[in-house]
């Protein structure tokens, strides 16, 4: 329940500060707020490249064994 109430209590301003905002601004801070997001799909994409790319590991473990 704390938890709840204290993530209204940031959005809700922030909700308002981002719809007064000019257009070039609210692009930025939409940016902003939803980096953190992003950031495990990009590094998730790079472990999968990592396991399944011409030198990864799951790629040298079927060369291994034939």
């Amino acid at each position: 329940m704390l938890i709840t109430f204290t993530c209204i209590l940031i959005s809700i301003p922030e909700a308002y500060v981002l719809c007064r905002l000019s257009s070039r601004w609210h692009t930025v801070s939409f940016l902003i707020v939803l980096d953190p997001l992003l950031v495990s799909v990009v590094v998730r994409t790079l472990g999968w490249a990592i396991l399944l790319g011409d030198d990864g590991l799951i790629n040298k473990t079927l060369h291994a064994e034939g």
